[in-house]
């Protein structure tokens, strides 16, 4: 791909965004990954802990509600695209210094050559 893709913003409440960015990218992508699995409460309870009744609520809410379910994947869309414009301009940055580097040395070059 070339260019800065376009962010898709999550439209989600407040307080959905709250819990996922507490939780970060990776929780939430394991959670909803558990939620579309038959054996989902296994792989929660390996990476929450071995009593349900010890889970957080707000991640609890995560496999029970579809709303909730939804709005991560959203989310998560969101972090994806920021993420790829970062890796993007990164790029751009490491470009541009070689660039720089090339001429640098081309310069050098030159100046040697001419004394």
């Amino acid at each position: 791909m070339w260019g800065f893709r376009r962010v898709r913003f999550a439209s989600i409440p407040k307080a959905h965004r709250d819990i996922f960015e507490r939780y970060g990218e990776s929780v939430i992508q394991l959670m909803l990954a558990a939620s579309f699995q038959r054996y989902g409460e296994n792989v929660i309870q390996l990476m929450i802990g071995a009593e349900k009744a010890l889970r957080p609520r707000d991640l609890a809410a995560l496999d029970a509600d579809q709303t909730m379910v939804e709005n991560a994947a959203l989310w998560l869309t969101e972090r994806a695209d920021m993420r790829a414009n970062h890796e993007w301009r990164l790029e751009i940055v490491e470009c541009a210094i070689l660039i720089f580097v090339v001429v640098g040395v081309a310069l050098q070059l030159l100046g040697l050559r001419a004394h």
